[in-house]
Formats: structure tokens, sequence, C-alpha cells
């Protein structure tokens, strides 16, 4: 017992030191990004708007496998077009990441993030010793202008066990004056990926930890996939606070093969979630998923966690090999279609419109899918190809939320079908 005294008591002031210290580095920054009309959203004001971003960093050009599965899988030449700002094609075609390991490529992405009204980066969490996986997190603690752009977690719910990622460490970030909080009560946002009923114990372990520390319990949102039932029921099973989706993909996917489904069916039936969680009376962060194409993943260097497709997107080559990548140059068949710029803008003014609605129930909060989703063919950061073509249609989008133009009224018809109808995930297998 005295053992265990002594750890928490070592536990606790550790989360005051490390809050201290950012708390004075945090003063000593200033920086605002209300020169473009948006509000640092770590406010308990209910009027202000939370638009995160998700990161799945994997960018950073190291040595590792991760590091290079990602270079290699988006040397394919006609993937160039979605490379980052910082990436390099070298004069043999293939592609080097290594600047996005640097201090300045961090500051230029908190920088376009905060400029283009993302208020908040939601990141994929891995444990410290993940080197490649967790870098991205690392930076961004240490990057002088942090404050900038908050910070919230996603943790998949197998990961969530106190020693994968320890319970002290998840609330040592919610102690950071950066950590994104909703409500009147100052509750740190958490996303949970992929839980089950089963993810109970260890959630209430979490929470008992912040509150240990004297922190206010974690606003849980609840990321799963399936129909708007089935997700309140495992939100209510883990007492969590709403739900949301990491990334919406029609169950049609998979009939437009060789075309990709067009991305305006696959916003309407995102919309139609949102819609049917508001009539459901179910609280709902509306996801915004800016297209979804993992093909790179699965051409010519596929990657460990393996990305499954349904037999109709592969060919009979492919269908017959383990790894379907064998059959070198023909990638998979079926993916969802890349936005227009009017689409993504016209999305996320939906969707900011709908997290402004008391309806929601979220706290005037929203999710955009994704910051980097990269090679998995979901993203907003700023490309070689296109600039800062996707942030601005973002900016946009929030801009005419805020005038009340530009977007569909909450609860409007954008599809025939229900979302319990057609959202469906495909398979995938654990990232490492």
């Amino acid at each position: 017992m005295a053992g265990m005294m002594t750890v928490c008591w070592f536990g606790r002031w550790l989360l005051v030191l490390v809050c201290v210290r950012l708390c004075l580095a945090e003063a000593g920054i200033g920086r605002s990004n209300r020169r473009k009309g948006y509000q640092r959203s770590n406010t308990r004001d209910e009027d202000t708007l939370h638009v995160g971003a998700i990161r799945w960093d994997a960018w950073s050009g190291g040595n590792d496998a991760i590091s290079q599965y990602v270079e290699r899988d988006l040397s394919v030449p006609r993937y160039h077009q979605r490379l980052p700002f910082f990436a390099t094609v070298l004069a043999n075609g293939s592609v080097s990441m290594v600047n996005g390991g640097t201090a300045a490529t961090m500051e230029q992405e908190l920088a376009y993030a905060a400029d283009h009204g993302i208020t908040f980066f939601a990141w994929v969490t891995y444990p410290l010793a993940d080197p490649s996986l967790s870098y991205g997190l690392e930076r961004y603690l240490n990057a002088s202008g942090r404050s900038r752009v908050n910070m919230a977690l996603i943790i998949e719910a197998g990961r969530l066990d106190n020693t994968t990622i320890p319970f002290a460490r998840v609330a040592s970030y919610f102690a950071l004056p950066i950590y994104q909080r909703v409500t009147k009560d100052n509750r740190p946002l958490l996303f949970i990926l992929s839980a089950s009923n089963a993810t109970r114990a260890n959630l209430d372990g979490l929470r008992a930890t912040a509150a240990h520390a004297g922190l206010p319990p974690p606003y849980v949102v609840s990321l799963n996939y399936g129909t708007v039932t089935k997700q309140a029921g495992i939100a209510k099973a883990l007492a969590a606070d709403a739900i949301s989706q990491y990334v919406t993909v029609s169950s049609g996917w998979a009939s437009h093969p060789g075309t990709g489904y067009p991305y305006a069916g696959n916003m309407a039936e995102e919309q139609g979630y949102w819609r049917e969680a508001l009539a459901s009376g179910v609280a709902v962060v509306p996801p915004v998923t800016a297209g979804w194409d993992p093909r790179p993943r699965e051409q010519f260097y596929p990657v460990p966690w393996k990305q499954r497709f349904p037999p109709q997107c592969l060919n009979a080559t492919q269908r017959a090999t383990p790894v379907y990548s064998k059959a070198k140059g023909s990638p998979p068949m079926c993916w969802v279609q890349d936005p227009t710029m009017q689409q993504l803008e016209e999305h996320v003014a939906a969707a900011a419109k709908t997290a402004r609605s008391d309806a929601a129930g979220t706290h005037h909060t929203m999710l955009i899918s994704a910051w980097n989703e990269i090679d998995e063919g979901h993203w907003i950061v700023p490309s070689l190809a296109n600039g800062t073509a996707k942030v601005k249609a973002v900016a946009r989008g929030i801009g005419a939320s805020r005038r009340g133009d530009g977007a569909p009224a909450v609860g409007a018809a954008v599809g025939a079908a229900t979302h319990e109808a057609r959202i469906a995930r495909p398979r995938q297998g654990p990232r490492q």
C-alpha cells in the first residue's frame, strides 16, 4: 500500500510539473487566429465552433518500417498528386518524407490549420515506444506555435489498457492548457475508436485516474461503424457522451469498380447519418470524410496492417494471391472519389451548421477526416500539387456556416436512403 501511495503521489506531481511548464510556455506565445476571424477553441464559450481534424502521423521519413512503407506506396506516379507540401520527389521517382520530421514543418502545419479554421488536431495515439507513429505528437508538444491549434486524443479501444497507453500518460495530456475542452465544465475531449461493451472497465479506469489528478471527467465520443442504433448502444454501455465515425464509406463503394464511388453520394449518406442521429435524439459529432482511396496501400508495397477489399474490387490474380499487390501495377478497383472543392466546402458548411445546432448536443464540435490520412486517401493537408486548395475550401465552409448561407439546413433531405441501410466500413486490420 505504501508503494502504491508513493506512485500515486509521484504521478500527481508529475502532472502538475508538466502543466506548469506548458502554462509558462503558452504565456510567452500569445499568437492568435483572430486576424482570420477564427477563435481558438479551448474555451467554455458555448457559441464557439470546435473544428477538429484527425491526424495519423507516419510522415517523418524515418528508417523504421512504417515510414518506409508509406514513402514507397506514395512513390507510384499516379499518387504523387496527393503528396503533402513537405514531401520531395527524388530524381528516380521515389518519395522522401524526411522533411516531415522537422520542427519547421510542424510550425507550418500549425499555421496552415489555424489560419483556415482548424481549432484542434485529434491525434491517433500510439505507445511512445513506437517512434514512427508517436513522433508527430511529440513534435507538436515541443512546437513553439502549439497554442494555435489545440489537441485531443483518439485511442483505439485495444490500446486503452493502462499498459500499452498508460492512463497516467493520457491524464497528463488532459492537464495541458492546449488540450481541447468542451462544455461549461471544461471537460477534456476524448475519442475512443472501435470500442465494444468490454471497453467500459478500462475507460472507467481512465476516468478514475483523471479524477485522482483533480481533472474533470473526459467528454467521451465513441467512434464506431454500423447503424446509429448500434453505435448509440455501444456509447450507452461506455457511458460515453456522443457518437461519431472515423470515416464514412458508403456500402455502395464496391458497386463502382474502376470509377470510384461518387463523392456526392458518400457526402449525402454521411449527412444522412447526422440527420438520423438528430432524429433519434443521439448526440453526434458530425464527421466530414474528405474522400477515401486506399489503393496505394495494396498496389506495389502492401502495408503490414493489410487493407482489405471485397472480391469485386480485385482482378483474378489479386483474388488468387494472399497479398493482393503481387499483381504488380493493378491496384484494387474500388474507392470513393476525391471531393471537388465546392463539394468539400458545402459538406463542411453543412457539418458546421449541424454542429452549431442545439439539437446536435455536442457543444458545437465537428471532426474532419482527416488532416493527413494521405495514403488511405482522405486528407486536407496542403499538397505539392494543389497547394492550400482543400484547407481553403474548409475555411470557406466554416465561414458560410457563420453567415447562415451555403449549407443545407439541419435535417434537410440529402439523400433518399437512410444511413441505417447504407453505411458500412470496409474491413481493415489493426495498424501496427
